[in-house]
């Protein structure tokens, strides 16, 4: 379905032809002096520019500037979670008014004390399935935010054996909250990492990466938040269990960077 340019484009495009405008006038009158003539040479550069521009379909004006924004936000996301990685006791002020539901994993969050135990709907054996039957205990704290963290018991379940059947799983769990919570702000984690000790436990965990794949190409599409924990997982494997999967108090702060960052610097328009 071709897509509607929106209202900024057109502004953007008037904007553009008022700009030329003005430099053509700026650029009439013959300069006098070597410093004027690099002046109006680089003014005569800028109103061909701006001319190109405002030739363009506004179509692809809006995609300009979508793909513009969608780099500052990538670039502010970045820089955030870089201070927070830094200001430990700032991470976790940031949390107020939210819900957490996973696997185990999911669990040391209160386990250690980091969030409030009736927050985190989480358990050993939950797997995504868990949602639905999680859903009246969580609607019931009318959370702003809820945050998704399964992914290695969903694995091991054997219940979506490929990428792309996981990923829409996801989807669908969204949804479900979406419409029990509305208003809220869902955040799906990647999958957490394992190291290879771990994958004699269960072989479907060397499959994470492409499973992680799948699901922010899945959140990008539904322009739902995601959390890629993959690269501070790389930069802290000192701060994984001896059995190779589970995680040491010392990651959860890490862990809860990642999830805050998508809520304070969102990807996608409410």
């Amino acid at each position: 379905m071709k897509q509607t340019p929106s209202k900024r484009s057109y502004l953007l495009l008037a904007g553009i032809l008022l700009a030329a405008i003005l430099i053509a006038v700026l650029t009439s009158s013959k300069p006098k002096a070597a410093s004027d003539r690099a002046t109006a040479a680089e003014l005569q550069a800028g109103r061909s520019y701006l001319e190109a521009l405002s030739r363009k379909d506004p179509a692809q004006v809006d995609t300009a500037l979508k793909e513009r924004d969608e780099a500052k936000r990538a670039r502010d996301r970045a820089d955030l979670l870089d201070e927070l990685c830094q200001d430990e006791a700032n991470v976790w002020s940031l949390f107020d008014n939210y819900v957490l539901m996973g696997e185990a994993l999911g669990s040391g969050f209160s386990v250690y004390g980091f969030f409030s135990e009736d927050r985190v709907l989480a358990g050993s054996s939950y797997t995504l399935r868990n949602v639905a039957t999680s859903l009246d205990k969580a609607a019931a704290l009318k959370p702003e935010v809820v945050f998704l963290c399964f992914g290695l018991n969903d694995l091991n379940s054997g219940n979506w054996p490929t990428p792309d059947s996981y990923a829409q799983a996801m989807v669908e769990a969204v949804t479900l909250v979406r419409q029990r919570i509305p208003g809220v702000t869902v955040v799906v984690s990647s999958i957490l990492p394992v190291q290879e000790k771990a994958l004699r436990i269960c072989q479907k965990w060397a499959e994470i990466p492409a499973y992680n794949e799948a699901l922010e190409k899945a959140c990008r599409k539904n322009s739902i938040e995601f959390a890629n924990v993959s690269g501070l997982a790389a930069e802290h494997q000192d701060l994984w269990e001896s059995d190779g999967y589970h995680l040491r108090s010392g990651f959860y702060r890490y862990w809860a960077c990642s999830l805050i960052v998508p809520v304070e610097v969102p990807a996608y328009e409410s």
